[in-house]
């Protein structure tokens, strides 16, 4: 392979002597070859890759691509730059041609796009809400393309999640506590979801009810008042009653006619 050059001349009988002529022999049985330089992995925005040809006896002539998501295609469009810009995974096909007419074999890069954002959801049905039982909340991260890398939680209003909850991402709740717990998701491509949030109130814990009954006979009207208490959720209501009566709501126990009494109360 390479450059030749023939040189000849011819003499007739007559013993006359041709002038020395030149003839250029040009010989290249060498494929070209193409490089790529798709980047590897996900990416989450449209890709440009260049593709380099070489051939260093009779140059390139030309190099065809084409781009599918089978690996099937046959290239047919004439250039070096090549833009992929649908989702999932595509495949970019290519070869080069020489100008001895040598044709590269087919060649193939793969370029990952995912630009879509993940989702991610909770199934936490007491958002809000006061209850009295442990709790548990599943988080259910969602990316149809590059799938999901990882989730993140926080606890705290206006928290950034930064810890990492792995699967089944569960998350329970057995002591009194009223918190904001905010999470978020990351796709293999590098994007992330908006964060959600919901409201963790647990209290398992009673009230307290206390009142201001004097020991001992009194000789006025009495006025017992009870005081409940409660720290996390607070109190709904309190109820009483009077030997052996019905329950009554209130706080305010008024006694006027001469006798004893038992009273029992209670909060919730």
């Amino acid at each position: 392979e390479g450059i030749y050059y023939l040189r000849y001349n011819s003499k007739d009988n007559a013993g006359n002597i041709q002038d020395v002529a030149s003839m250029t022999i040009k010989l290249d049985k060498t494929r070209p070859t193409t490089a790529d330089d798709a980047p590897m992995g996900w990416k989450n925005s449209d890709v440009t890759i260049s593709l380099t040809p070489n051939d260093a006896l009779s140059g390139v002539a030309d190099t065809l691509y084409c781009t599918d998501q089978t690996d099937t295609c046959t290239p047919t469009t004439s250039g070096t730059s090549v833009l992929v810009s649908t989702e999932g995974i595509n495949y970019v096909r290519y070869y080069s041609v020489d100008n001895a007419g040598n044709q590269e074999a087919v060649n193939s890069a793969t370029v990952q796009l995912d630009k879509t954002a993940p989702t991610i959801t909770d199934d936490f049905v007491d958002d809000g809400v006061w209850v009295n039982r442990d709790q548990t909340a599943t988080l259910t991260p969602n990316d149809a393309t590059s799938g999901i890398d990882y989730v993140k939680y926080c606890e705290g209003s206006g928290c950034i999640p930064g810890t990492i909850l792995d699967s089944p991402y569960q998350l329970t709740y057995t002591t009194d506590q009223d918190i904001i717990v905010r999470y978020q998701t990351t796709d293999v491509a590098g994007l992330t979801s908006t964060i959600g949030e919901y409201n963790v109130k647990l209290d398992k814990t009673k009230p307290i009810t206390t009142d201001n009954a004097v020991t001992g006979w009194v000789n006025t009207d009495a006025v017992i008042i009870l005081a409940p208490t409660d720290l996390l959720s607070g109190i709904d209501k309190t109820y009483y009653k009077l030997n052996e009566g019905e329950w009554i709501e209130g706080t305010s126990i008024t006694l006027t006619e001469t006798g004893e009494y038992v009273i029992e109360y209670y909060s919730v």
